[in-house]
């Protein structure tokens, strides 16, 4: 309802069962376009080991996102703190900001805090 939106969609194959669209025709419009921000979900964060995902493909998706975006942002809830996934996303060191909920653990708050990884508390 918002005239002053545009918006890009990208296209893809479905991925069954989520709200993602990826694959091929997916890759192929990530190659080709540039953003100032993205805002990416993981299913694990490790401070020792990064960002991860269960899916291969929507990790390259994500790679391919970072690699035409100047800001990434990473959002999980408190519960993808130590956990391990599959597939690494990426290291901290290419992401500006994790986004995640009030519920984290303090200790863990703390250790990011002193790696000086950019975290917040919503």
């Amino acid at each position: 309802e918002n005239d002053d939106l545009d918006l890009l969609l990208i296209g893809g194959e479905r991925r069954k069962n989520f709200f993602t669209l990826m694959g091929y025709f997916s890759e192929m419009m990530l190659k080709e376009i540039r953003a100032d921000k993205v805002f990416l979900g993981a299913d694990a964060v490790d401070i020792n080991a990064g960002f991860m995902n269960t899916s291969s493909g929507h990790v390259q998706l994500q790679r391919l996102m970072i690699e035409a975006t100047k800001e990434i942002f990473i959002l999980c809830d408190h519960s993808k703190f130590h956990a391990i996934s599959l597939f690494k996303i990426c290291s901290f060191e290419k992401v500006n900001k994790i986004i995640t909920g009030r519920e984290l653990d303090p200790k863990i708050y703390r250790q990011y805090k002193e790696k000086n990884i950019d975290i917040d508390l919503v």
